[in-house]
């Protein structure tokens, strides 16, 4: 009798097991994804499962990750090391631009270091005499690999052209280019025409030189194709605009308002060249 019992116990355990099973395999539980049941979302391309189990990307936040590959090291999640520079992975620093004359990029030279190396640079200058427009007249100063060609505002021209160990002069007159045979200069006082060079130049592109304190950048412009910042500064009554070379620190263009003085010059750059450089045609 009592095993009988314990055998109806036991068929009601069993028939309740396999009625909860029906009802679990019968009612599939809901997708956390498609909000589905079952479960229609497709199977997913990275770890093959459905809903996917990938975890969460850090970078785009979607799973699987959707970033595109790194063009340096074709990673989806770069593992390039940080720039230097702009600190970035991959470095997003624009291209370089190396400076004609040092080389480098940024450029190192110190302000007119262009100087020593070859140029051509040439002014249109307007003279002021108290206060009244007395002339205009341009100058331009040429140090090239074959000599020197100076153009002062008084329409004087000369060439210095290297041949051998001398530089051979040349002037300007009457429309033609005369040889001065009295006008040899040994080819080791290339120093000496060098100083003359920046003489000559020295009104015009060191002409802000000493009132950096004072000077206020208003703007960029451009003067004779060269990138320019624009500056204010004042001394006295006399208020200056003045254009300063973004590459050179040369000024290339001046202007007065209120110059009271005997004696002025405003002045612009017309040609400023740093390469291809050459003597006039004689």
């Amino acid at each position: 009798m009592k095993t009988r019992k314990q055998l109806s116990i036991f068929l009601a355990l069993l028939l309740c097991a396999a009625l909860l099973m029906a009802a679990s395999c019968g009612s599939p539980t809901l997708c956390e994804v498609c909000e589905e049941k079952p479960c229609v979302c497709e199977p997913c391309e990275v770890c093959g499962e459905k809903p996917c189990v990938c975890e969460f990307c850090e970078i785009c936040e979607e799973k699987p990750c959707v970033c595109e590959p790194c063009e340096v090291c074709g990673e989806k999640l770069c593992v390039c090391p940080p720039c230097e520079i702009c600190e970035e992975k991959p470095c997003v620093c624009p291209e370089p631009t190396f400076c004609a004359i040092c080389k480098e990029d940024p450029c190192v030279c110190p302000p007119l270091a262009f100087l020593q190396g070859e140029y051509s640079i040439s002014y249109n200058v307007t003279r002021y005499r108290d206060g009244e427009l007395f002339g205009t007249y341009s100058i331009t100063i040429t140090r090239a690999a074959a000599g020197y060609y100076f153009q002062n505002i008084h329409g004087q021209r000369q060439i210095y052209e290297k041949v051998g160990d001398i530089y051979n002069k040349y002037d300007f007159v009457g429309g033609a280019w005369y040889y001065d045979v009295f006008g040899q200069i040994a080819l080791y006082d290339d120093e000496l025409l060098a100083e003359i060079a920046e003489e000559h130049l020295a009104y015009y592109v060191r002409h802000c030189e000493g009132y950096a304190g004072i000077m206020e950048k208003i703007g960029s412009e451009t003067i004779a194709g060269r990138n320019c910042d624009k500056y204010t500064f004042t001394v006295g009554s006399v208020k200056y605009t003045a254009w300063i070379d973004q590459a050179t620190g040369a000024c290339l263009k001046l202007q007065a308002d209120g110059f009271a003085g005997e004696w002025f010059d405003e002045f612009e750059c017309s040609e400023f060249r740093l390469t291809n450089v050459s003597l006039p045609r004689r």
